[in-house]
């Protein structure tokens, strides 16, 4: 979109932040019971591979290491993934070639993509809709559609090896690393594994 903008002499493009959100991965697991205070976990590397289609049931040796004392069901994972172009889309798929050389020489990061697997749906309310429809889907939305729709959210693990989700003080402290970063010329900055 930046390089549109000064294609054949187009103008120049202003940008103009206007909201600060993060992309949670929320799935649909009625009979898991997770103990209070904490939340189902999964790190970059687990997440790519279901996404990918690699890792197709719940309790995949994968998924159990990070969860020990979780009793996870014998049951297949259905992805679920935004139909229509969107920014979670490219912050998820920017994470997921972040963390997964798979992931990036397969299907890259962009606002759309050729998923390998799952179930489109249209923008976060559709992906919310099939996720809380859906008994052992998992899917990414805006963090304000998993509060919406009551959704269960993964426990992410980001690069220092903390488990964190994406609540208004964690998406306040990513956008302090932000403001401590000088921007680059075309004022790209992606911080999607704090």
């Amino acid at each position: 979109q930046q390089a549109a903008c000064n294609a054949g002499g187009a103008g120049v493009c202003v940008q103009i932040p206007w909201a600060l959100a993060g992309t949670a991965i929320d799935f649909n697991l009625p009979g898991l019971v997770v103990p209070k205070n904490t939340n189902l976990h999964l790190d970059g590397d687990v997440i790519a591979k279901i996404f990918l289609g690699q890792i197709t049931s719940w309790n995949d040796p994968a998924i159990t290491k990070l969860n020990q004392g979780l009793n996870l069901p014998n049951e297949s994972i259905h992805v679920v993934y935004r139909s229509d172009g969107s920014g979670d889309t490219y912050a998820f798929t920017d994470y997921l070639s972040k963390v997964s050389k798979t992931w990036k020489s397969k299907v890259g990061y962009a606002t759309t993509v050729s998923w390998p697997v799952g179930t489109g749906g249209s923008h976060n309310d559709g992906v919310a809709a099939v996720v809380g429809s859906t008994e052992g889907s998992i899917g990414y939305v805006s963090t304000a559609y998993v509060l919406a729709n009551h959704l269960r959210t993964v426990k992410m693990q980001n690069r220092t090896g903390h488990y964190t989700l994406p609540t208004v003080k964690s998406i306040g402290l990513a956008a302090k690393l932000v403001h401590a970063t000088k921007s680059p010329k075309d004022m790209a900055i992606s911080i999607p594994n704090t």
